[in-house]
């Protein structure tokens, strides 16, 4: 039991190291995020963050922790649903576009997944909306959203003067792939 939490652990404390580190090379993170040392340049500044945030929460209390958990759970559905829009709404606005596989019908199974979070997220603030312990989970994400403001503005202040594909090269690290005419992919 002890091992499947620390796998865990390990695999949101890489995943929360290279989202900050990529956010802080886009801009919408100050650049600090992404400075690295080192011949395997780390990024030591976002893993002594991460790091320290992993280390404190659980001091926090049960009742924290319960309230994380929840905050978690619902901002994972979030994710999920943005996911399935962003899906959707390449395969409608881009469909030439070259991918790794091949889905018959493609837009489906995202326009499935998409009504089946939406189903989810509906189902969970319904069923937790009275609850008296969601209330901090609810101010907690409030906050969490006003920082996503905060930052939005930091990065626009960031961002105006750069080409799109400056900022597309600054985001994904490189040129997105071209479009290729008659593939549905």
């Amino acid at each position: 039991g002890i091992l499947g939490i620390l796998t865990t652990w390990n695999g949101f404390f890489m995943g929360s190291i290279r989202l900050l580190s990529a956010m802080g090379r886009s801009g919408l993170l100050p650049g600090i995020f992404n400075r690295t040392r080192g011949r395997n340049r780390t990024p030591v500044f976002t893993t002594l963050v991460v790091g320290c945030i992993c280390i404190g929460i659980p001091l926090l209390g049960r009742n924290a922790l319960i309230w994380l958990v929840n905050m978690s759970s619902l901002c994972a559905l979030a994710t999920y649903t943005m996911v399935a829009i962003s899906f959707v709404a390449l395969r409608w606005r881009d469909p030439d576009l070259e991918r790794p596989f091949h889905l018959w019908k493609s837009h489906i199974p995202g326009i499935l997944i998409l009504l089946l979070t939406v189903s989810y997220m509906v189902l969970y603030l319904v069923m937790n909306m009275t609850a008296q312990e969601m209330r901090p989970v609810y101010i907690m994400i409030f906050a969490w959203m006003m920082a996503g403001v905060f930052l939005y503005g930091f990065a626009e202040l960031h961002r105006r003067d750069l080409t799109p594909e400056q900022e597309q090269n600054l985001v994904f690290g490189r040129a997105l792939p071209e479009k290729r005419g008659g593939r549905d992919a």
